[in-house]
């Protein structure tokens, strides 16, 4: 199906009842509150920081499990993507932004392509700064005003992060079936936390809160829209929205 038919399909859902809610272990009850309108989110730095960490970091996550070769094109696309973000950023920005994405990679690199004990921190504390500079890009923000409000609120950055990533094992790197192989994330935007399985369900995470089917079908929506052109959707059976703040994933098959 095309972007357009999948959200066509979205749109004229108005029944829970053809929704699956699951914890990746077992099927649950409708977990729906009322229906009630959407609400728009506000931006937030904090959140638009955290899930982009783990957006990187769970990419990071899926290049190594996929093996050496898939490791290896994978640090190419970190490498590439970090320097377009570091070539983006406003002219009187100042900072070791080189130095920065320098260690970054060899952070990711460590943890790709050697046996040392790279922890879900050390990804963490080298990334940061990184999706800190993507967000400023993102929402033209006075840079200076958002690295104080970044150096303020990193532990609960880092928190925020830990909490997304160890959402996503618990409801779906600990399914037993699971293999490995058949992941594919969005090779051209690492950042926006997609990926398929089977090449057949869209997974999209997601940090907010509200559990309505209006939200869900916003958040369903979001999701396509912002898949790069080059992820294909062509494939796709099934829609699944992970509730990273609640551990529940609710799937919907569009055909």
């Amino acid at each position: 199906m095309t972007n357009k038919e999948l959200n066509a399909v979205i749109e004229q859902l108005n029944d829970s009842k053809d929704l699956v809610f699951s914890n990746g272990e077992s099927t649950l009850e409708n977990r729906f509150d009322l229906n009630e309108k959407r609400k728009k989110e506000k931006e937030d730095l904090v959140i638009d920081v955290s899930y982009s960490l783990y957006s990187y970091i769970t990419n990071a996550i899926f290049f190594k499990a996929l093996g050496k070769d898939k490791a290896s094109d994978g640090f190419k696309l970190f490498d590439s993507q970090w320097e377009t973000i570091i070539c983006s950023l406003p002219s009187n920005f100042k900072g070791n932004t080189r130095l920065v994405k320098d260690n970054a990679l060899r952070i990711l690199d460590l943890f790709l392509n050697s046996n040392e004990d790279i922890s879900m921190m050390n990804l963490i504390e080298s990334f940061s700064q990184i999706c800190l500079y993507k967000s400023i890009i993102k929402y033209s923000l006075n840079w200076k005003r958002a690295l104080k409000k970044f150096n303020k609120q990193k532990e609960v950055i880092y928190n925020q992060t830990l909490l997304f990533t160890r959402s996503l094992f618990r409801v779906f790197f600990n399914q037993k079936d699971l293999i490995a192989s058949e992941i594919t994330p969005d090779y051209s935007d690492l950042s926006n936390g997609l990926f398929s399985y089977q090449n057949s369900e869209l997974f999209i995470p997601v940090w907010q809160n509200a559990f309505t089917l209006e939200t869900y079908k916003g958040m369903l929506a979001d999701g396509i829209d912002k898949a790069s052109s080059d992820f294909s959707l062509s494939e796709i059976e099934k829609l699944s929205v992970i509730y990273l703040v609640k551990d529940i994933i609710v799937s919907f098959k569009v055909n």
